[in-house]
């Protein structure tokens, strides 16, 4: 839902997709943090592994192979090439060390929780405080601007 409302996102359609926010997507992110999140702990071991796994690449580990090849591609020196790789390493070592020791325990849960802030919430918190901010100039211009004529 994010991705379609994102490419929807011209200043015409600011109102709708701000409506769409914060009367649909933000009900649906209360939804998940009270009752989807606290669920991951009920599952199998094994389920909620997969889960976490998933989570954990779209997060980080995707954003981080992409970005990193990008810079990579272009950086030729052994600094960032050794820091991509104690990183990358790191990121590894959580997804198979980590994640199946605590996908199912109350630190899994509280994790999970903090992650899905940090990574959906804020994200949408962000983009609904820039919206509010172009519909506010665009009432703003529709009101002060609209018994004006044209300077062209």
């Amino acid at each position: 839902l994010k991705i379609p409302s994102a490419l929807c996102v011209r200043a015409s359609f600011a109102p709708q997709v701000l409506a769409l926010l914060v009367f649909v997507w933000c009900p649906f992110l209360a939804y998940t943090h009270v009752s989807l999140l606290p669920m991951v702990r009920g599952l199998s071991q094994e389920s909620a592994v997969q889960l976490w796994q998933l989570l954990v690449a779209i997060w980080v580990t995707i954003p981080l192979l992409v970005v990193g090849g990008v810079i990579l591609s272009v950086v030729r020196a052994a600094g960032p090439f050794k820091m991509f790789s104690a990183v990358l390493g790191c990121v590894l070592a959580f997804h198979f060390l980590v994640v199946p020791s605590i996908a199912t325990t109350m630190a899994g849960s509280v994790l999970l929780q903090v992650l899905f802030v940090v990574f959906e919430d804020m994200p949408i918190v962000g983009w609904i405080w820039c919206l509010y901010h172009v519909v506010y100039l665009q009432m703003h211009i529709k009101k002060s601007q609209a018994a004006r004529e044209t300077p062209f």
